[in-house]
């Protein structure tokens, strides 16, 4: 006897399904029986596409990761804070600066995605939007807005940052490979460094999540190789020569 069990849950809803069909059954006997067939009482998970994993490979291109960086600017005794608005895209890993500012208010956030999401701008078929519960998400008006371009905020759980894993791990790439390895005198060096981040890592910077070839469209040439620096040097990337 060969059981079709494709889309059926456990061995409880094989009984069920056999006894429609006038073949009543034991668990025990439909254990036996898949046993000696190799397979287990219903699909995986991933099959499934249950899981949260499954489901963002399912749908990355319809997914963008939003968070903020927190950024010191100033000296001794005179520091204050900037907050980097981003969104990364699941598939591609492309990021977006949405804007900097050092008061993220609900109404600076709501029109960084307001403009950001705008018919024509590359963010705008997007969507899932992930981002997590922090207070400063104008939560009902972006959920509004979102509703009618039909798009989907999706928060993350508490205490559950991968979640947002990408947008995550952007963040610490940020750190551990151009902000904390320079002083932010004033918000035009802090620009200054986070446009030329991003564009080094959108086009420059092999990325091992797309198998580690940069983001953006790449000529490998056939000169001599070439080492391009940014930042005082901070940034290398090596590439042929044209």
């Amino acid at each position: 006897m060969q059981i079709d069990h494709g889309g059926c849950r456990g061995l409880s809803r094989i009984v069920g399904e056999m006894t429609k069909c006038g073949l009543p059954v034991s668990e025990r006997a439909v254990r036996r029986v898949l046993n000696q067939q190799g397979l287990s009482p219903g699909p995986s998970r991933e099959r499934m596409g249950s899981t949260w994993a499954q489901f963002l490979r399912l749908h990355a291109k319809e997914i963008v990761g939003m968070d903020f960086m927190q950024i010191p600017v100033g000296f001794i005794g005179k520091i204050t804070y900037r907050f980097v608005f981003f969104a990364i895209e699941h598939d591609t890993r492309h990021v977006h600066l949405l804007g900097i500012t050092e008061h993220p208010t609900g109404d600076w956030i709501h029109n960084a995605l307001r403009s950001a999401t705008m018919d024509g701008m590359p963010l705008a078929k997007r969507k899932y939007w992930i981002h997590d519960n922090d207070g400063k998400y104008p939560r009902k008006r972006m959920q509004e807005m979102f509703r009618q371009r039909g798009i989907k905020s999706v928060p993350t759980c508490p205490y559950t940052p991968d979640m947002n894993a990408y947008a995550e791990r952007f963040v610490r790439s940020v750190h551990e490979e151009c902000t904390d390895h320079l002083i932010f005198l004033n918000d035009d060096l802090l620009r200054n460094a986070t446009t030329t981040y991003f564009q080094h890592y959108n086009t420059e910077r092999p990325h091992q999540g797309i198998g580690n070839i940069p983001i953006g469209p790449w000529t490998p040439g056939t000169g001599d190789i070439v080492c391009d620096t940014q930042s005082d040097g901070l940034l290398k990337s090596f590439r042929r020569a044209a």
